[in-house]
């Protein structure tokens, strides 16, 4: 059971770590 906001900060970290790890 995660809180929302931790959900949406680790949806906003993959995110960005995604982005940096293709470029």
């Amino acid at each position: 059971r995660y809180d929302k906001t931790v959900v949406s900060f680790l949806a906003f970290w993959h995110v960005a770590a995604a982005i940096d790890w293709l470029r």
